[in-house]
């Protein structure tokens, strides 16, 4: 893997993994909001993960051609 590519894989891990504790830490400083409210942030969290997820499989699959 060249530098490049192994500098943007690091940085999607980085970033995934920032996510989950994002995920973790809303779940904790928005517990007195409305459920609601929680669910909503939590979710469009969790679907950004998912997001990133699937960037990073994209990744792999092209760098897997090179």
């Amino acid at each position: 893997m060249t530098l490049k590519k192994k500098q943007l894989k690091n940085k999607l891990d980085a970033i995934s993994s920032a996510n989950v504790q994002c995920i973790d830490a809303l779940e904790f400083v928005l517990g007195d909001l409305p459920i609601s409210v929680r669910k909503d942030f939590i979710q469009a969290l969790r679907d950004t993960q998912e997001h990133l997820k699937n960037m990073d499989s994209l990744f792999k699959l092209m760098t897997k051609s090179l």
